[in-house]
């Protein structure tokens, strides 16, 4: 009998490396079957961008060429999507109805995700919460389309062939799980710009949250502290991370404050997720990223007190190091259908067409080309060229008389243009009428949800109206009106803004 092995392909580019492994699945199960890594040079890739594409395309081939693979070869790999370019949002769906979810969620990410729609590139998938009275849950996942084409552009000059844009979050859980938990697990990442943290359910992801502290921020905490180079602060990280040595014993210090304020807020959160989302508590957490392969980490983390198990993540299959979890998961992506259910994607924009001549131009140019070649050899003088010139115009003339009746005939059969996006968006939360908006007689405080993005501040209250700030997760604000889904607030420096509603919570 033919046996015919499957392979996959995950590919993992963050601002330090390239780690790339190839899944296999035999008869006897699935394996990694090759796997390779480089460490990039300081500014080849920044906070998810492109810096250095040559040094990058190097690299990459470099790295292909370490699992046997050439990048000319079609295979279709997975690529994880730095997650500084990535916005994931998940919420509950009131009164969900399947013919209005595609609005519910334009106006979701009107509300927060600080880019306008029209700029984004987004997909979404939706599941049943039976923990809390049959609730429908959205899982959105979104990022800018400019640094999306650059990535998709830079792989088509590499000759890579890209399947999927991935979102790492996703793809770190995978590579550490072959389904999604039975009783909640928080994921947390720390990467070199920011901490993700994930909590994942029988569902799959239900809760994200951002926190702005990570690799990065230690380094320059011990430049800082120390008064020393960035650079070297990041070697001395790397060599001695929480183990006191070297020249400067006060470095794990340095290092331990910064992650108890992290683990501080990753407990708030996991407190929050327990008391809020009627799941069983949060079971443990695993700690993932380039700062938990520090010296010392896994003897730190036994120091804490959240309440709750944490360990450091491990590969779902043995023989490939823990900085190949996230290109394991992206791999096992494409090998197991499983996942397709539950994780969206980044969808690729096409590339940009190049705007060719109407067709009835190009063949009267051709046509004119034609009767200049014909009439060449009988143009002898400047009469000549005079009457030449004459006939021309007036083929000019009769090809725009002729055009413009023909193409008014077209034109009044044509269909309407579509109404736009932003009357489509403002259609759904409707300006309020002047006599609904109230003033409130006392203070009256509001916070921010728990959102992963922070929330858009508008001059009015509508979405037709001009972002003028953000509202950051957990932030409280005075209310200084209301009208109908809106909220006008009063943010720091006198300004003031409306919010909608839906995204906030009165304080007692």
């Amino acid at each position: 009998m033919l046996n015919i092995n499957k392979r996959s392909f995950g590919l993992d580019i963050s601002d330090y490396s390239i780690e790339a492994v190839v899944l296999e699945e035999t008869a006897s199960g699935i394996g990694v079957s090759a796997s390779g890594g480089i460490t990039l040079d300081p500014g080849t890739v920044e906070r998810g961008r492109i810096k250095d594409g040559e040094k990058l395309k190097t690299a990459l081939a470099a790295v292909l060429a370490s699992v046997g693979l050439n990048p000319s070869e079609p295979r279709e790999w997975v690529f994880g999507l730095p997650e500084s370019l990535v916005f994931t949002h998940v919420f509950a769906i009131e009164n969900f109805n399947e013919h209005e979810v595609d609005k519910v969620i334009a106006q979701e990410i009107e509300n927060t995700v600080p880019f306008r729609k029209s700029d984004l590139t987004y997909s979404y998938k939706t599941f049943a919460d039976t923990s809390a009275g049959n609730k429908t849950m959205a899982f959105i996942a979104a990022a800018p389309k400019a640094e999306v084409s650059e990535w998709r552009a830079f792989f088509e000059t590499a000759g890579v062939r890209v399947k999927i844009f991935d979102i790492e979050s996703l793809a770190v859980f995978r590579g550490m799980f072959d389904k999604h938990p039975d009783l909640p697990v928080c994921l947390v990442d720390i990467g070199a710009v920011t901490s993700l943290v994930s909590i994942f359910t029988p569902l799959g992801l239900t809760y994200s949250y951002i926190i702005n502290a990570a690799g990065k921020n230690i380094s320059y905490q011990l430049a800082s502290g120390l008064d020393i180079g960035f650079t070297e602060a990041e070697k001395l990280k790397i060599e001695y991370g929480l183990s006191a040595g070297g020249d400067h014993p006060a470095a794990a210090g340095i290092i331990g404050n910064i992650l108890d304020k992290i683990f501080k807020e990753i407990k708030n959160n996991i407190d929050y997720f327990n008391n809020e989302y009627g799941f069983p508590p949060v079971k443990e957490i695993i700690v993932t990223g380039g700062t938990s392969r520090l010296s010392g980490f896994s003897e730190y983390i036994k120091t804490l007190d959240l309440g709750v198990d944490i360990r450091v993540g491990q590969p779902l299959y043995e023989s490939a190091g823990i900085e190949y979890i996230e290109a394991i998961g992206l791999a096992a992506r494409a090998l197991k259908g499983y996942w397709d259910k539950t994780d969206p994607s980044i969808p690729v924009p096409p590339p940009a067409v190049k705007t060719e001549r109407p067709e009835n131009i190009k063949i009267w140019l051709q046509r004119t080309r034609e009767f200049i070649k014909t009439a060449r050899p009988l143009i002898t003088n400047r009469r000549h060229i005079a009457v030449a010139l004459g006939l021309l115009s007036a083929l000019a003339g009769f090809y725009v008389f002729f055009d413009y009746f023909l193409g008014s005939v077209n034109r009044a059969a044509a269909p309407l243009p579509p109404v736009s996006e932003s009357r489509i968006e403002a259609a759904i939360a409707p300006e309020p009428a002047a006599e609904n908006v109230a003033s409130s007689s006392r203070e009256i405080k509001i916070i921010i949800k728990n959102i992963s993005s922070p929330l858009n501040v508008r001059q009015g209250p509508g979405t037709s109206f001009k972002v003028v700030g953000k509202a950051n997760p957990r932030e409280e604000f005075i209310v200084i009106e209301e009208a109908d889904s809106w909220i006008k607030i009063s943010l720091s420096g006198g300004e003031e803004g409306w919010v909608f509603g839906e995204y906030a919570d009165k304080v007692e």
